[in-house]
Order: structure tokens, then sequence, then C-alpha cells
């Protein structure tokens, strides 16, 4: 018998590739904003009534980091407080709460990545609404999982890979920022990982999972540019020029400088080596990159 997965956030780039890929191993129940509308967290234990899932899992989160610092209410309403809500509805339920987090919990200031022990210390109201929402999650419920993930890309909504490679075909100069390291993860990638983990059922607490490695957002863009060039897409410019973090004058929050994550703990408990992220996004490019 099918796993019964609830899964919220179907309309964003995780939650519809966690919908589609997920259905050969699970019954999926696809749920967005109509359903629970995480902005308001004193009405989400009554839009869970009736659910029947065994499993719940909460990709839905407010994710622009400048509209979060300007917004510090709704977004805390957002990714704290009903993640918190839905924790404590799991916990009744006696299932599973898989809560999806963020590299941005960290401060930025370490040389290598970090792992799940690492303290926490955000530098901006997104990261410390995901922290908290995090903190508040795992007291609610002991069945509760928080993934970390960072840089994720996919086919079904538009990311910085895509803003990058359409850039290059339509302009003469492209940039990007050289000195702020993660890891891009791949949405395909991160379903078959999930895959694994929904048939650990007791594994809990916090977790790393994203492709393996690191780079700057200037090196993912030119990986990008090179597969696709590769694969015979035509660009104006096929060189991405480096540019530091502290010329982004637009942006309002504070950004950490490295937030790559540690996965070892994931594979000690899977037995699943993430591949690197050039490869996920070489293939991402080959078989998705249509052009703009």
């Amino acid at each position: 018998m099918k796993l019964r997965a609830g899964i919220l956030g179907k309309e964003g780039r995780l939650g519809t590739a966690l919908c589609r890929d997920l259905r050969t191993s699970c019954d999926v129940i696809p749920l967005g904003r109509a359903e629970i509308d995480l902005s308001e967290p004193a009405k989400v234990a009554e839009s869970l009534k009736g659910l029947g899932c065994d499993v719940f899992i909460n990709t839905a989160a407010a994710t622009d980091v400048d509209w979060c610092e300007q917004n510090p209410e709704p977004a805390w309403a957002i990714n704290a407080a009903s993640p918190a809500e839905i924790a404590q509805w799991t916990a009744q339920q006696q299932i599973r709460f898989i809560q999806l987090s963020t590299d941005y919990v960290f401060n930025g200031r370490h040389n290598r990545p970090y792992r799940e022990e690492d303290v926490t210390d955000p530098l901006n109201v997104y990261g410390r609404t995901k922290r908290c929402g995090e903190l508040d999650s795992l007291a609610a419920n002991p069945k509760t999982l928080v993934l970390r993930v960072s840089w994720i890309f996919g086919p079904d909504k538009p990311s910085f890979l895509e803003k990058i490679l359409n850039r290059a075909r339509n302009a003469s100069r492209v940039e990007a920022v050289s000195n702020k390291y993660s890891t891009p993860t791949y949405t395909r990638d991160l379903a078959r990982w999930l895959k694994h983990l929904l048939e650990k059922d007791s594994i809990c607490g916090v977790l790393h999972v994203c492709n393996s490695g690191a780079c700057s957002w200037r090196e993912w863009g030119q990986v990008a540019i090179d597969a696709a060039k590769s694969a015979g897409t035509r660009f104006q410019t096929d060189f991405v020029n480096p540019i530091p973090l502290e010329s982004l004058t637009t942006f309002v929050a504070d950004r950490p400088r490295y937030t790559a994550l540690d996965t070892a703990k994931f594979q000690e408990l899977t037995g699943v080596r993430p591949r690197p992220w050039e490869e996920a996004v070489q293939e991402y490019v080959r078989e998705h990159y249509r052009g703009a």
C-alpha cells in the first residue's frame, strides 16, 4: 500500500516537482494556498481537518529575502507560525512532518560546508523566520524532519539559472556575484533523495540535503552557459563577468557569503551520495532549457 503524502506548495518550484516525481512511490495529495493559506496561522488547523495522510511535506514559504525584510510580520506568519501549526496537527495525527528550510539560517562566516550541529545565526528576517519555523516544528512533533536545502533550480519555475542564460542570449554583457557561495540543488535530485527518506520513518531532526560541492553565482552561471552552448544554444556573450556582492546596492537585506551545506549525515543515514552540482546543472540545461 502506497504512503499517502500531503504536499503543500504545489504551485512552487520544489512543490511542483515533488507532486509529480513522488507519484510513483506515494499517493500524492497536492495542496496550495487555496487549500491552506500560511499567511493566516489561526486558520491552518481548520484547513487541515479531514486531511488523511501518512506524512505531510511543507515546501511552501515566503522566500523573497528582501520582501521578508520589508514585511516581517507576514513573513513570520508564513515561515514560522504556520509551520508550527502544521507540526502540532501532525503530532495530533501521529504522523511525520517534513519541513523544508534553508541555508540562510547560517551567518556565512565559515570557510567550510556547514554541518547540522553548527550554530545558527541568521543575518536577515527570512533566515530568522525559517529558523524559528524549524525550532517550533521540532518542538511540536518529535517526528519532524527539517530538510535544509540551497539554491533550488528545476524545470517547473524559473530560477537564477534561467535568468543568467536568457541574459546571455539577449545582452552583450552578463554579470554575476563572484564572492557569495553555496550549492545549486536540482529539484529532480531532491525528489529522488526524498524517496529514500520516506522509506526510513525513523529519521527525524535536521538534515542537510543538496548536490555536492560549492560555487559562486558567477560559477553557477558560467557552467550553465557552457552546457547550453555545447548543446547548440547561441549567445550574444558566453562569459559571465565577476562582480562583488557589495556592488548590488538594491539589496535590502544582508546576505550570508558562504552557506554550502555538508551532506555527510544524509549520506550516512541513506547510503546515497549526491552528485556534483555541475553534473546536475549540465543535465538540466541539456534536457530542459529551450531559451527565451
